[in-house]
């Protein structure tokens, strides 16, 4: 996952936008997580939704495990919301999730910003 993506301050959550197609590699969500949390703490926000084109991933069982590990470490109490275009979530995607949660981070895949944006209980300015 490159870092190349929009951030967008709404008051009440951080909207992530990435423009064009990424590939999901462990480098690259070890640096996405860093600026993740740096922009958590600039913003003392905790409620993510996070948008663009699905991406390509490629992650082994122990990238998407470390992965959801390291969402841990982003910012207390991590909501995140993740909307990719025509994304369907896989056992990896499952993996990932589960690490995280099993951390005390709560991630999801949506298939619309809607759904996303009242799961996080955000408004949709």
């Amino acid at each position: 996952m490159d870092n190349d993506f929009e951030v967008d301050f709404r008051g009440d959550h951080i909207r992530i936008v990435h423009p064009r197609a990424f590939t999901i590699t462990p480098e690259g969500m070890e640096l996405f997580w860093k600026a993740l949390g740096e922009i958590c703490r600039q913003y003392q926000c905790d409620r993510v939704l996070a948008t663009g084109p699905a991406p390509e991933k490629k992650l082994d069982t122990v990238g998407a495990f470390q992965s959801g590990v390291r969402a841990a470490d982003v910012h207390p109490n991590l909501w995140l919301a993740l909307c990719f275009s025509n994304y369907q979530p896989d056992e990896m995607s499952e993996l990932f999730v589960t690490a995280a949660r099993n951390r005390g981070v709560r991630v999801k895949f949506f298939a619309d910003t809607e759904t996303a944006m009242r799961w996080l209980g955000v408004s949709g300015k």
